[in-house]
């Protein structure tokens, strides 16, 4: 029997589609295969999910990024000397931050599975919230330091939490949007950190202005956590504002792109299956390299800035530009990359960005001038894609809800592993050219370049020896759901580029 008279006779098995109907929420893929989803119903059910689900989504990783991030606002506004802080003190609390940021990714993942992202995110949420409030109260180097260790650790199971999540949702097609749209609140919030930096730090007031962010910043994220604790549904068959019928075509629709099962009960080896495919471990060297990178824009812009002797006031104000420049970017790389579903290339356009930016700050010795402005504007937009492109790349080749879980926490752990890098060569001993840092970063980008590139070329080349072995010419979206279901291993699977 060929191929395609196989895959036919698998689709056919199912008898009807209320029969399906009938039953709760997990199919055979056959049934899968028989289930033909309504494209109206799937765009509505897609703006339903954008509505509700992608606003607070958004500002749940805003509020991540703003209290991850307001260091480098509030060393502009005299931390350092409030706090006494002497040497390379105030790379070591950056350097905490970050270890417990990363080492926490991983443990973020299999908590998150296994007790539900709806409910576990506006938990880490709400304690990394009281922790950025408990930072405005800190009088040393200890205390900030102990701060800094607990916000860190919440931010960092709270990590890979979102794509897990969104991967619930969206299709292939539709995940490298909304996760551009959950990542653009952190380039946005160095605009709004920037801006709202701007106006506390002008205030005339007894407490230092650097306090009064850590207070506002906390104050709102906690208020948000709680927010979303109550609104976030589980699972689409779980969302109260879909009628039942859009419920099936809600599960349905990812089975039949994207996923084995949904609400998959949790088990072991499943989890850490991606451990056994060598891929994985190429991609935790490419998530280091641009993990450096965007911690490089997110934690140290101000002092890149500062580099042109603004006052702080103007430092934090400069800032803003920069990263309002790349949401745009963000947004519309995702949009062409959900349109014509390639992320490994937009992903190695990126880190052409990041490398020019960061070699021209680097290699030049001559007073800053426009040339230099323009390259913090490279930078920006070369550092928010990756974590869009990179997360929607690997989360559309694994079909299991699972593994998912794992890969992404032990990438999203490699990624913030690159904020270590980052804190540790832009020390105080180095400003305020940073320039060795700058080569550093830079010489990162182009390693991860080659990998991604290199690991595309294996990908494409292994789908179209798949292709020529089977006499077809399928993209991915023409593969069938019983291949989708298997994954790579199944011969009729193809890589998601």
């Amino acid at each position: 029997m060929s191929d395609s008279k196989e895959l036919s006779r698998k689709s056919s098995e199912v008898t009807s589609v209320d029969e399906v109907l009938a039953r709760p929420y997990h199919y055979s893929p056959a049934e899968v295969e028989g289930f033909t989803v309504d494209p109206a119903a799937s765009r509505h059910i897609c703006r339903q999910y954008d509505l509700r689900i992608m606003p607070i989504i958004f500002c749940m990783y805003l509020f991540s990024a703003l209290d991850r991030g307001n260091l480098g606002n509030a060393k502009t506004d005299g931390l350092n000397k409030d706090l006494g802080l002497v040497g390379n003190q105030y790379n070591n609390i950056v350097t905490v931050q970050s270890a417990t940021f990363a080492g926490m990714a991983i443990f973020g993942g299999y908590i998150t599975k296994r007790f539900g992202a709806s409910r576990m995110m506006p938990i880490y949420m709400f304690f990394w919230g009281t922790m950025a409030l408990i930072n405005a109260t800190v009088h040393d180097y200890k205390g900030i330091m102990i701060v800094r260790y607990f916000l860190g650790s919440f931010e960092g199971l709270f990590g890979p939490a979102v794509p897990i999540y969104l991967t619930s949702f969206y299709t292939r097609g539709e995940l490298a949007k909304r996760l551009a749209v959950w990542y653009s609140s952190s380039a946005l919030s160095g605009a709004f950190s920037g801006l709202l930096s701007y106006g506390i730090f002008q205030i005339e007031s007894s407490i230092p202005g650097w306090k009064i962010l850590f207070l506002i910043e906390g104050g709102l994220t906690v208020l948000v956590a709680i927010i979303a604790f109550f609104t976030l549904p589980a699972f689409p068959q779980r969302c109260p504002w879909l009628t039942d019928n859009e419920k099936e075509i809600a599960v349905m629709r990812l089975l039949k792109d994207s996923s084995q099962s949904v609400d998959a009960e949790f088990t072991h080896s499943e989890f850490f299956a991606p451990a056994k495919d060598w891929k994985f471990y190429i991609l935790m060297i490419f998530a280091l390299c641009y993990g450096t990178a965007a911690s490089t824009a997110t934690t140290f812009l101000p002092q890149l800035i500062s580099r042109f002797n603004f006052s702080a006031v103007k430092t934090n104000l400069y800032t803003v530009a920069p990263n309002l420049v790349a949401v745009v970017f963000l947004l519309t790389v995702a949009s062409l990359s959900d349109y014509f579903r390639y992320e490994n290339d937009f992903s190695r356009f990126r880190d052409g960005y990041d490398h020019d930016g960061l070699h021209h700050i680097g290699s030049h010795k001559h007073p800053p001038d426009r040339r230099w402005i323009f390259a913090c504007f490279l930078i920006q937009c070369g550092a928010h894609v990756p974590t869009t492109m990179f997360h929607s790349w690997h989360n559309n080749n694994d079909p299991s809800e699972n593994g998912r879980a794992f890969r992404t926490g032990t990438l999203t752990l490699a990624a913030n592993a690159g904020s270590l890098i980052s804190a540790n060569i832009f020390l105080d001993s180095w400003a305020p050219k940073y320039t060795k840092a700058l080569i550093i970063s830079a010489c990162l980008q182009v390693l991860g370049m080659v990998i991604v590139l290199s690991l595309r070329t294996y990908m494409s080349l292994e789908n179209k020896k798949r292709n020529k072995q089977q006499g077809v010419n399928w993209k991915t979206e023409d593969v069938p759901t019983v291949a989708l279901v298997e994954g790579p291993k199944n011969k009729h699977f193809r890589y998601f580029l």
